[in-house]
């Protein structure tokens, strides 16, 4: 085999940027060299995202470009589930689905030939060789697909029913990273409460057993959805009495009105997410709360929107990630009827206003507090996160370098993060 040269992007979330680690991890384990340039790599990789119409056709436009410089092309990622739109924009593309990146020796060699063709056969993806970065962050994925079918989100047709990783596979893959300097393990997937439900395990026991793993390291629980706390809550919980674990819980209520949240299948109902965040703001006073919003679902009336706003008023998020509604290709909700774009924009708008507002809030009252950061990042400048997963900037030319515990008294504060200067 003769050795070539790669280019891989990655778009969108997490999960998607645990794959990519699992895709350089097969290529460079059969010889191929990445390199930082498009214009460099014998073949380029695209790993997609189309949770956003916005995204979506920026990745389209990027591949258009990419086909008429010639350039042998893989779309993996998943966009890879509408084949007609990549191939309009790249007729010669090879096409490698979310569950086939096992088959990807196979994609390459034949997007390297200049064939185009499609891999979406499913295949498990542990065991698989992996990229561990040098960096302080590893990124493990613990499970593909949910247990949900919400009608807005067209992920669900890209990645599937839940297949999780076997408990012993997460671990191991945690350990090798913390051997390999990790101070972060970012455990990662499409719903992690639903962790386990095929395999006759759960998100508490996993939780468990790689916070009790050796080693100063933090972990941090990615995207969680209220039905599934409520069960385990309790045992849920008591998780987070280890300070390895970020006193961190993203909990997506995407609405604040249940009319809007039975029309989306999401499967709770506010008083079950109040159960929830409640009792996580009890037990962890400083912990940070972070929420998913998506404004101008079909049928949002404006009782609806004022629902959710007494909502972000109620909760007092720390984080909000807003969505403005936009139909995707193959889910429920496009068939619905559209509000006004103009209505959602607004409505988007004064969302975003009120949330910057509590999150400025929120962080200007720890303004004198004295924290210990774990630097992970190199943004504007350094940045790094505090027990509670808050992010803090530290100044430039700050005597601290990635992985560094820095103990920092925090000088001022914005609606995104917190200022630092080590002390």
């Amino acid at each position: 085999m003769i050795p070539l040269k790669y280019y891989l992007r990655t778009y969108g979330c997490t999960l998607n940027a645990a794959d990519s680690d699992i895709m350089r991890g097969i290529l460079n384990s059969e010889g191929h060299l990445e390199v930082k340039s498009e214009d460099a790599a014998d073949v380029v990789i695209l790993n997609s995202c189309q949770v956003k119409s916005a995204t979506e056709q920026k990745i389209l436009q990027k591949l258009s470009v990419l086909h008429q410089k010639r350039k042998r092309l893989i779309l993996a990622g998943c966009l890879a589930i509408n084949h007609r739109a990549v191939w309009k924009s790249a007729p010669n593309a090879t096409i490698l689905g979310t569950s086939s990146i096992a088959y990807l020796p196979a994609a390459f060699s034949n997007a390297s030939a200049g064939g185009r063709g499609v891999f979406r056969s499913p295949l498990s993806k542990e065991n698989l060789p992996r990229d561990h970065p040098t960096g302080p962050i590893a990124r493990i994925p613990i499970a593909d697909g949910c247990l949900s079918a919400c009608t807005f989100c067209v992920t669900k047709l890209a990645r599937g029913k839940l297949s999780s990783y076997t408990l012993k596979g997460v671990v191991r893959e945690a350990e090798i990273a913390i051997e390999h300097g990790a101070k972060e393990i970012q455990l990662t997937g499409q719903d992690t409460g639903a962790y386990g439900r095929d395999i006759g395990t759960d998100i508490v026991t996993l939780l468990n057993e790689v916070c009790d793993l050796p080693g100063d390291f933090r972990v941090r629980l990615g995207m969680i959805n209220p039905q599934h706390v409520i069960p385990i809550q309790n045992e849920f919980f008591d998780c987070f009495k280890s300070r390895k674990l970020y006193k961190f819980i993203h909990l997506p209520i995407q609405s604040g009105s249940d009319s809007v949240l039975r029309a989306m299948k999401r499967g709770y109902a506010v008083q079950q997410f109040r159960t929830v965040a409640n009792e996580f703001r009890k037990r962890f006073l400083s912990g940070v709360l972070a929420t998913d919003i998506i404004v101008g679902f079909p049928g949002e009336t404006d009782e609806d929107f004022e629902q959710t706003l007494s909502a972000i008023k109620e909760f007092r998020f720390d984080v909000v990630n807003i969505s403005k509604f936009t139909p995707r290709p193959g889910t429920a909700a496009k068939k619905m009827k559209q509000l006004p774009s103009e209505v959602v924009k607004r409505r988007s708008e004064l969302t975003a206003e009120l949330c910057h507002q509590i999150s400025r809030e929120n962080n200007s009252r720890l303004i004198g507090k004295t924290y210990t950061v774990l630097v992970t990042e190199q943004q504007k400048t350094l940045t790094g996160r505090n027990n509670d997963y808050r992010q803090v900037a530290l100044p430039p030319g700050a005597n601290a370098k990635m992985g560094d515990w820095a103990k920092v008294k925090i000088t001022g504060a914005s609606h995104s993060c917190l200022l630092g200067n080590p002390i």
